[in-house]
């Protein structure tokens, strides 16, 4: 399951120091639990592979990350780049949740990433 996801969001606030801990936190554990994906990326995970979200995460082979290499921060919305993987988050009303994880950047395509898990 390799979709598109565009990158590319405007900036409506600064980088700050509680909201990147806040994202890097997130994108560390999720493999752990699929309460931090938004019910948009349980629901298409799901569906797409038929199976519960616990098994169905644990399929995609997602890289297993290091420390980030660099948190963007832009209002709702964030970036957390790794060495081998970009994760993007949006805040909910329950929080920081997943929205898609797994993502390379496209081959020929700036701010475009094909990702192993999304929501729509």
């Amino acid at each position: 399951m390799v979709i598109a996801v565009a990158a590319a969001v405007l900036a409506t606030g600064g980088c700050g120091g509680t909201s990147d801990a806040a994202v890097s936190s997130v994108s560390d554990t999720f493999r752990r639990a699929c309460a931090l994906l938004s019910a948009q990326t349980v629901s298409d995970l799901e569906q797409s592979s038929g199976r519960p979200c616990a098994t169905a995460v644990l399929q995609e082979h997602v890289p297993t990350t290091g420390d980030p290499t660099a948190v963007e921060v832009y209002g709702r919305m964030a970036q957390v780049r790794y060495a081998d993987d970009t994760i993007f988050l949006s805040r909910f009303h329950q929080g920081w949740r997943l929205v898609a994880a797994g993502c390379q950047l496209a081959s020929g395509a700036a701010q475009r990433f094909d990702c192993q898990v999304k929501g729509a």
